[in-house]
């Protein structure tokens, strides 16, 4: 389902932000963001996030571009419990380049990343899905082929809110867009079925997991991109078909 403006609330509401259907526009205030003690010792819980309720197993996409500038700014999909247990999906600037960027937080926070291809990167894609206690995250530089970044282990608790963040941890702060907040599921597990028969198939189970380290890099940087996309079928039928594929 598309979510409304009713469906929405904010925690950190920043100053210069708008609504127009289901695109939202939002200028990050400066020196905010998420991040708990690990390496650097601090705690900061202060980046805008504009959340709704979601209950149970479901999924979460979201698309973003934004004017990412200086270290750190950063923008994606936020999946919260509380002060000490979150999760973080999206993109950021690192290195003077971006990447994907992943942060599992239970009382201290965990970092991955990925570098993204040096090519100009318009709009963004990530898709959060989340199975009892588990979270899976991907992203898409087109949102048809998807790469997984992270598994892990969350939270068993029934309900999160989950939205879209940005912060800008070391900088006067950027602008973002955001776009295509979907949510699929987000009921018991009695009435998931139910729910799926309505659902409508834009969530294809699409992926690109041969290589995943290096399928988002261009040939000249190394990478495969363009070369190993999986196009139909699920992770599942990819994963079995691997070892096959790679004999022959």
């Amino acid at each position: 389902m598309k979510v409304t403006k009713q469906d929405m609330r904010w925690m950190n509401e920043p100053e210069k932000w708008k609504q127009k259907d289901d695109e939202i526009k939002i200028t990050c205030p400066m020196e905010v963001d998420y991040w708990r003690n690990t390496l650097h010792g601090f705690v900061k819980d202060d980046a805008p996030f504009y959340w709704m309720y979601v209950d149970y197993n479901f999924e979460a996409r979201l698309s973003m571009k934004g004017k990412y500038k200086y270290l750190y700014d950063q923008a994606g999909l936020m999946l919260r419990l509380d002060e000490e247990n979150w999760i973080k999906l999206g993109i950021c600037h690192y290195r003077d380049q971006l990447y994907v960027s992943c942060v599992f937080t239970r009382g201290n926070s965990d970092w991955s990343t990925h570098r993204l291809p040096k090519t100009k990167i318009e709009w963004f894609h990530v898709w959060a899905k989340r199975r009892g206690e588990v979270v899976e995250c991907y992203y898409s530089l087109d949102n048809e082929n998807w790469i997984r970044i992270r598994q892990g282990y969350f939270t068993d608790a029934p309900r999160l809110r989950v939205g879209m963040m940005c912060a800008a941890p070391e900088s006067a702060g950027f602008k973002v867009t955001f776009t295509n907040f979907l949510i699929k599921g987000g009921v018991d597990d009695e009435d998931e079925e139910s729910v799926e028969e309505d659902e409508d198939d834009d969530f294809n189970d699409r992926y690109a997991m041969k290589n995943p380290a290096l399928s988002l890099l261009p040939p000249e940087e190394g990478g495969t991109l363009g070369r190993n996309w999986e196009e139909e079928g699920s992770y599942g039928e990819a994963e079995e078909n691997e070892e096959e594929e790679v004999e022959d």
